[in-house]
């Protein structure tokens, strides 16, 4: 049952890059898959210089953005 739900989230899911897990995870959810929380342990080093520029950010901001469009509005429609 797993495996089938996976697949179909997996057949629906368009976007790739920063968002790719955000519009599967909300596939998911809409086709009946059960969510839990899980703690997460994050062990910061200091490094001088970051992989997320601006450039990212914004590319972060418009993934999102396309996923609540084609989730709410549906995937026949244009896209913003």
């Amino acid at each position: 049952m797993r495996r089938e739900l996976l697949l179909k989230a997996l057949h629906q899911t368009k976007l790739q890059g920063f968002a790719f897990d955000l519009e599967l995870l909300v596939h998911l959810v809409k086709l009946g898959a059960r969510m839990a929380e899980a703690p997460v342990v994050v062990n910061h080093t200091l490094k001088f210089g970051s992989a997320v520029g601006w450039n990212a950010i914004a590319e972060i901001f418009r993934d999102t953005w396309r996923t609540w469009w084609v989730i709410h509005r549906g995937q026949g429609g244009a896209e913003p």
